[in-house]
């Protein structure tokens, strides 16, 4: 079996809502590197939709320390996108806006 490393660098910022660490973040890709259409997952604004809508909110009332939301949802968000760029497709399939 051939592995293939997934290593890129992304210029991003991170907001978070006044009551963190309860709330999600938001992930803003801020070069434009990956386009801004609904198919890559990210708005006009830069905000990357990094889960759906439903899970965003059942996260909302949780405490989570910046690193959680790193691990969990910028670093797989920035890896699936380098994975459709190069293959073509998210190597999990699509989830809903």
């Amino acid at each position: 079996m051939i592995l293939k490393t997934i290593l890129d660098i992304f210029n991003v910022k991170f907001l978070f809502n006044k009551t963190y660490p309860k709330g999600f973040a938001k992930l803003f890709e801020i070069d434009d590197v990956i386009p801004s259409k609904a198919d890559w997952h990210k708005y006009k604004n830069g905000q990357c939709c990094v889960c759906s809508i439903p899970e965003e909110l059942s996260q909302t009332h949780k405490k989570h320390r910046i690193s959680y939301f790193i691990q969990e949802y910028a670093i797989p968000f920035l890896a699936n996108y380098i994975y459709k760029r190069d293959y073509g497709i998210y190597p999990n399939g699509e989830y809903k806006h």
